[in-house]
């Protein structure tokens, strides 16, 4: 009896342990009053024991479940994540390095068995956010090689930054739609089109402007948009593909003599890479595009939600912007406004009668 209740107690102190192992807390760790590196490492050994758990756990899960298991997920990683931030903040570029290095080595291998994380990690088109990074968020589905992975994949395309990708597209649907509603012939154009879902769902819902430019500096991201749009678009619709660098763009204008007198044009996700200078570059020479009356509309992140995520395993960074700041790189002489889809700011750029 006496050797009975010593191997339960044990048991006992065994799940104790493992829970709080399990359970990667950043004041678990200070509480051993371990040094900030060895609190690091406190934290990633921790999650990979979670993720390993994890695993076990997913094996006896059936897809139809999944939903019922992502809060846990959500809730440890976001924990997770919230923890190395407060760690990893305001180090020396040398630190900084070291740590990423060390997250990476002990978790990239995990990230990549998840679809949109493992293209994320490993930029196969040589650039972040690339056309089908972009369609995987707009899908919004589980994806990857395995139940760990499209856990984790689902994480990053049901966060706040995916979110608001996912309902901008529809904002310019239905923006382009009361376009055509209430004119003939509209011309828009899309600048880093990416996939172009959003036109793409324009015409599969039968709304057709008269003209549709796309310009992407990718030719696999045009081909991939026009492969989908052709198909189901009217011949009373035109599309024309610009396989067009956008430093070059601004360079030359002038040899883009198709690029003029359009009604609408509209950019989310690209200046979040561009400089001040840039942008203002940009903007000036998209203006002078616009027909009387035309309308520009450019979106940037005001916070990029999975920023810990994208910078410490894959060095995806983005430059954030207020809907303030953003006006203030507007070309002058037109009339000016902003707005807010979630967590992106607008900048509105109207040419006047």
């Amino acid at each position: 009896m006496g050797n009975k209740k010593s191997e339960t107690v044990t048991k006992k102190q065994e799940l104790t342990t493992q829970k709080v192992i399990l359970n990667p807390d950043l004041k678990i760790a200070q509480k051993k009053k371990l040094s900030t590196k060895s609190t690091y490492h406190f934290l990633l050994e921790s999650f990979v024991m979670q993720l390993e758990k994890w695993e076990k756990d997913l094996t006896h899960i059936k897809s139809k479940d999944y939903d019922r298991f992502m809060p846990e997920v959500t809730e440890v990683i976001e924990k997770f994540h919230k923890d190395c931030k407060k760690i990893t903040n305001n180090l020396s570029d040398s630190l900084a390095n070291y740590y990423k290095l060390s997250y990476r080595n002990l978790l990239n291998d995990y990230w990549k068995q998840g679809k949109v994380t493992k293209r994320v990690i490993e930029k196969p088109n040589g650039y972040d956010g690339d056309y089908l990074t972009m369609e995987l968020m707009y899908a919004d589905k589980y994806e990857g090689t395995t139940k760990l992975g499209k856990m984790l994949h689902k994480y990053v395309v049901n966060d706040r930054s995916s979110i608001s990708v996912r309902m901008r597209r529809e904002y310019f649907v239905n923006k382009i739609k009361g376009l055509v509603d209430k004119k003939n012939n509209v011309t828009i154009m899309s600048v880093a089109s990416g996939p172009a879902t959003e036109i793409y769902e324009l015409i599969r819902r039968e709304i057709y402007p008269k003209k549709i430019i796309l310009i992407d500096m990718d030719k696999n991201a045009l081909k991939f948009a026009t492969s989908r749009i052709k198909p189901i678009l009217p011949k009373f619709v035109e599309l024309i593909p610009l396989n067009i660098n956008i430093y070059s763009f601004v360079r030359f204008r002038n040899k883009f003599t198709s690029i003029k007198d359009i009604d609408y044009i509209y950019s989310a996700g690209l200046f979040d890479y561009l400089s001040d200078i840039m942008v203002r570059r940009l903007t000036s020479v998209l203006a002078k595009s616009l027909n009387n009356g035309g309308e520009i509309e450019v979106g940037c992140f005001s916070e990029f939600p999975i920023g810990f995520f994208a910078d410490i395993a894959a060095d995806w960074n983005l430059i954030t912007r207020s809907v303030d700041e953003l006006k203030e790189l507007g070309p002058k002489g037109y009339e000016m406004s902003t707005f807010n889809i979630k967590d992106q700011g607008f900048l509105s750029i109207k040419n006047s009668i």
